[in-house]
This record gives C-alpha cells, structure tokens and sequence, in this order.
C-alpha cells in the first residue's frame, strides 16, 4: 500500500507540472498545491509508521506491541492508500479515469490492498481492543510509578545530579524520573493553566529547573542542557500533558539559544546562552509588524549605522507576552535597496534600551498575551548583530524552524486527548461504538506525529538541516489538536459552554474536570503562530514537492 501512494504522487506531481490550463501549469493553482500537500502529508505519516512497525519487529518480540504495530501501520497505508489514489485521479482529471492510464490501475491496486486483512477501520477496532486502559485508565502518576522500577541512580528522583546521562535510561526509568521530578517541583495550584503562563505564574519554576539542570531539555550538555533524544523528549510532553504541567517562558531557550548555537559568535555564546538558561535573560520574538505577518520579508522596522550602534525605528506586533521579557530578539532593514530578504540583519535589543514601548494587547479570552512594541530611535550596539550583516534572513528561516519543531511537537493534542479520555470515562462512554471510532482513530493521529516529530527532532540533534518538509509537522499537529479539541467540546455536551472555567464530570473515581473552551481558545492560535497553516501549504508546494 505504501508503495502504491508513493507511485501514484509521483504520477501525480509529474503531471501537475506539465499539464498546461489557462496558459499555467495546474500546479500553479493555489487551491490543486494545497491538495496535493495534504496528500504528500498523508504519505510522510505512513511512511514514519512504516519504519516504526519494521523497527517493532525486529526488535521486540511482544506479541501485544507487535499487534498494535501492525494494526497501526495497516490503518495508517489504508486510509493514506485510498485517500491518495483516488484523489490523484481527481488531480488529473478525465484522463486519471481512463482504463489505459496508470492513475487508474493504482486506485484498483489500493482497493484490493487495503481490504487485505482488514481494512483501515477493522484495524483500528483490533488496534483498540488490545488495550484496557480505557476501563481502567493508568492516569495517576502514583500508580505508573508504582509499576516501573526506578533506575539506580545517585540521589533521590527529582533530586538526581545534574550530570546524570538520561539517555542511557530506558524509556520507562527515563518516565519514572520526570513523574517524580514534575510532581516533585511543578506548583500544584498552578496545574492544568488554560493561558499563557506570566512571569509572576512561572518565575520560581524555572529558576528550580535551571538549578536542577531540567529547563533545556534540547541543549546539549555543553550548554548546560539535558540533551535529551528525541524519544525521551517525546517522553517528557507526554508527562507535561498528562500531569497537567504548563509551558514555561520559551522564546529564548527554544528559539534564540539553538539560533546562537548555530549563528552567534563565541563571544555572544558565552553571553547569552548562560544567562537564558539562569533564568537571567527573559526573551521575545520581534519578528510580525502589521503589514508583515505571514509575509515577513515586507517587514518595514530599520535599522541605520551610527557610529558603533543601529538606530532603530519602527514597531512590532503580536509579540507574545514581550511586557514580561527583559530582551528580544528582532528583525530589522539594515539595506533598503537590497532585494526583500537580503537586507535584513537578525539583532539582539535589551529591552530597557530608551525609545522602546511596549503596549499589551488583550486577547479573546481577556489575556493580554500579545503585545505592540514601538521603537523610537533605539541605539543597538552593532556586535549585537546575529549571523552577520543583512544576514538575518537566513537566521530567521533557522529560527522559525526550530519554532515549527516546536509548534509541531505531539506536546499540543495531548491536553484535549489526555481529557476527551478521562470525560468518556467519566460520562461512561466507551460502549459507544461512534465515539470509541473518533476518539481511537484521533488517538492513532496523535501517536503518528510523535514518530514524524521524532525523525525530524533526529535531523536537528545531528546539527542537519531538517529541510522545508518540517512544516508539515505544524500543519499536523495544530489540525489534529483541533480535531481533538472538537471531540472533547463534542462528548462534554451542554456543559461545554463559552465559559472558561473548569467542568467537572462524573462521580466518584471517574470524577474529572476540563476547562473546555479555555483548551480550545489557547491551542486554536496554534494554526495561525509560527505561519498560519495555508503559509505552510503554499511553502511544502514549492520546496517540498516541487511544484511550480
């Protein structure tokens, strides 16, 4: 089957490229390029499903984890099988329907296969019925803890030593210790928080990780980091999300520190990189102005040389919680008459520099997460340019690739899925077999993710450059958290009200709460941050699959 879609986009693609309607390739055709990358993503899920069920094989000889692998990866190729061939028809045309075509020969190869032992929805009832956890869901940390047995390390768990190799753990000693960490150290009041955490919320926690070596789990240890694989850092969101632990103040270590890894001097290395992970250095992103959202190269905010500094004028807008930050990082027009993307400079701005305003902008939930900043003859010192003069393009694609990694982790559905379960157990809904059918066919999209977020995560910890395909990783995971999210507004009934307070369901150990429509009004924004999912697609058209 996997085979089948992968011979069909190729036809398909060729034929986008050279069909000529209307005086243009139909591969121009905005609305055929987003189609046809939803196909390719489709693919790219099958193909990360492939290579774990072959890993599963040759590696664990579990009967249960074998079975789940080959439900798995028989759903994901079914549906991704028919989906594909029959669309590429749609792609071609009359001429994909003709009997002497190969478009049409695909589609029938697809049909057979995919009935073969049990197509995709057969599958995905074999894929369930292997699992108890629904009756019984392990939920509570004591209970998980209380059947893995804790490695023997130095120290007590959520007090080992900084040093520690946790990649060397298993996957399961790894979870043992950030149960204990996060139940340990994380505030209990401040669980499950449906809104940007501030500064006054989420200080104290991350100067306690700082000192205990967990607040960069993607650095590597020379930075002071956990560099953690990209499976046990799949490990940690799924803990996050279960235990209900927020996010912290991001922007300078997942974003700015990996870009000073790769783009800064030594000199700026050594100065910020340790202050950002002491908690010292607080950062935001000045990148969206308001005519330059998704088209950031229009950006208009400049830069002039003045001696030994940069005089900056402009503003920025949608700068998430810049009224909490110390620092930011901006992008600014250091060459006016250079093409859009090639006279721009990527440079540091403390944020007690005179000139700079910063204005709060409240959002839908009454959250003034975003803010305008407005900068009125700013002096920048110049060594405080990143990557090098009208560089700053280049380091602004690095940095929005880590924020795509970021925004495409499994971390994002794992609160709306983590809930939609504890609800239907509450509210006794798994004997109804039309919600177990979305709640395990979402379920399944979610565990896909994590093994396309963990090739890409691979790429990047190699010091590779993972290439455009990262943006389906965002698409992804936004669209699914939604359609989560949906899910969980659907089962909660006429209790998911537009209120923003929490729910409770049930009685007695099934009893749960969900803040409903906050998780919803917080993760929606994951469509439209770090480039809004059609940006995505117009971008995976043209640098991914090709087309013109």
């Amino acid at each position: 089957l996997y085979a089948v879609t992968c011979k069909a986009l190729d036809l398909t693609f060729g034929y986008m490229n050279t069909r000529v309607q209307f005086g243009k390739p139909i591969g121009s055709f905005q609305a055929l390029q987003h189609r046809a990358v939803d196909l390719w993503i489709q693919k790219e899920l099958a193909s990360a499903i492939v290579d774990h069920a072959v890993k599963v094989a040759d590696e664990d000889h579990n009967a249960v984890k074998l079975a789940e692998a080959a439900s798995r990866v028989k759903s994901r190729c079914s549906d991704a099988g028919i989906d594909l061939t029959r669309d590429c028809i749609r792609l071609h045309g009359a001429i994909g329907f003709t009997d002497d075509y190969d478009a049409g020969l695909h589609l029938q190869r697809a049909i057979v296969l995919q009935a073969w032992m049990g197509n995709a929805a057969e599958q995905r009832r074999r894929f369930d019925a292997t699992r108890a956890r629904h009756e019984k869901p392990e939920a509570d940390s004591a209970a998980i803890m209380a059947r893995i047995k804790p490695a023997k390390l130095p120290g007590e768990p959520g007090e080992r030593p900084m040093d520690t190799d946790w990649n060397a753990l298993s996957d399961e000693e790894f979870r043992y210790e950030a149960i204990a960490y996060y139940e340990k150290h994380y505030p209990k009041h401040q669980l499950f928080m449906m809104k940007r955490p501030r500064k006054s919320n989420i200080y104290d926690y991350m100067r306690t990780c700082s000192e205990h070596g967990w607040l960069a789990p993607n650095w590597p240890r020379i930075w002071g980091g956990m560099e953690l694989s990209p499976a046990k850092q799949v490990i940690l969101f799924e803990e996050r999300e279960r235990i209900g632990v927020s996010r912290v103040l991001e922007h300078g270590l997942n974003l700015l520190g990996p870009a000073l890894m790769k783009f800064g001097t030594e000199e700026q290395k050594q100065k910020y990189l340790p202050r950002i992970l002491s908690v010292d250095y607080i950062f935001c992103q000045g990148y969206s102005e308001p005519n330059a959202g998704s088209d950031l190269a229009s950006l208009q905010t400049k830069a002039v040389l003045d001696g030994d500094h940069y005089v900056v004028n402009g503003s920025k807008i949608w700068t998430s919680l810049a009224q909490d930050a110390n620092h930011m990082f901006l992008l600014a027009r250091t060459d006016p008459e250079a093409k859009r993307q090639a006279g721009i400079s990527f440079f540091i701005l403390d944020l007690k520099t005179p000139g700079v305003t910063i204005k709060p902008i409240v959002n839908i939930t009454g959250e003034p997460e975003f803010c305008q900043c407005f900068f009125d003859n700013v002096r920048i010192p110049r060594e405080n340019i990143v990557g090098g003069l009208n560089n700053g393009w280049t380091v602004a694609k690095g940095l929005l690739g880590f924020e795509r990694l970021n925004s495409g982790s499994p971390r994002r559905p794992q609160y709306p899925m983590n809930k939609t379960r504890d609800i239907a157990n509450a509210r006794g809904l798994w004997d109804d077999a039309e919600f177990r059918s979305k709640y395990t066919k979402l379920e399944m999209d979610v565990y896909d993710l994590a093994l396309l977020y963990q090739r890409y995560a691979d790429v990047i910890s190699r010091g590779e450059t993972p290439g455009p395909g990262m943006s389906m990783l965002k698409i992804w995971s936004s669209e699914t958290t939604m359609r989560m999210n949906a899910l969980m507004i659907e089962i909660a009934g006429s209790s998911a009200s537009l209120s923003s307070e929490k729910v409770e369901f049930g009685e007695g150990q099934d009893k749960t709460g969900a803040n409903i429509m906050g998780s919803f009004y917080i993760l929606f924004p994951a469509t439209i941050a770090a480039g809004a999912n059609d940006i995505q697609r117009n971008i995976l058209a043209k640098r991914a699959l090709g087309l013109p």
